[in-house]
Parts: C-alpha cells; structure tokens; sequence
C-alpha cells in the first residue's frame, strides 16, 4: 500500500511540483514511521531464534537486512524532507526525490518475494 502514495510523490517529482513533493515525502516519512510497529511485532513473533539452526539464522538475516533498507530508506526520506521545507527547491532536490522513491520501490520489490520465503514457503512444506 505504501507504493501508492510513492508513485505519487515521484509524479510530482518529474513535474517539479514544489508543493506536492513536500506532502508526499512528509506522508512517506510518516508512512515509513508507522511501518516499524508491524515490523517490531514481526520479530517479536518468528517463532525461530537466530542461534536455533540454520533456518532460522537465515530469516533473522533477511529480516534484519530487509529493516535495514527501510531504515536507511525512512532516514533519507526524513534527511530530504527536512531539506525540502527550510530550503528552497530546485532540480537537484527534484531528482533526490526521485532517487529516494525508486529506493523505497526497491525496498518494496525486494519484500515481496522475502514475504512469500519467510511466511508462505514454511507453512507449503
């Protein structure tokens, strides 16, 4: 759901709509806050220990790398929104925004077959 609203700040990145840009990554910053909780709840309830066996040293690996991105990613989003509302906008902030949603695309993509691995792959065997 969170691509939705990322395709929409990077329209308005390519438009070089100064105002929409700055709503779209403040919505993003937020969405990207609010996404920790159900992350947190995740670890909470693997069910698997990251020293139990090798099954469960690679999911606590691919959690926490695939954290990491949305970490890094809600950083820059907050590094970027901060900068977009107490300076003036211009190209390169224009295509920083860009950057910045074809990442959380990324990181999007990249969870999509993680999701599938960790929750659907052990419940099929």
């Amino acid at each position: 759901m969170s691509e939705i609203p990322n395709l929409w700040v990077l329209r308005c990145a390519r438009k070089k709509d100064v105002a929409g840009v700055r709503r779209g990554v403040l919505a993003m910053a937020i969405i990207g806050a609010i996404l920790f909780v159900p992350r947190a709840y995740e670890f909470a309830h693997l069910n698997v220990s990251w020293h139990d066996d090798a099954y469960g040293s690679v999911v606590w690996m691919l959690m926490i790398l695939h954290t990491m991105h949305v970490v890094t990613d809600w950083a820059d989003t907050c590094i970027l929104g901060t900068w977009l509302f107490t300076h003036e906008v211009g190209d390169d902030q224009f295509a920083d925004v860009e950057d910045n949603s074809n990442y959380w695309t990324f990181v999007v993509l990249v969870w999509l077959p993680l999701y599938a691995l960790i929750y659907w792959a052990p419940r099929a065997l």
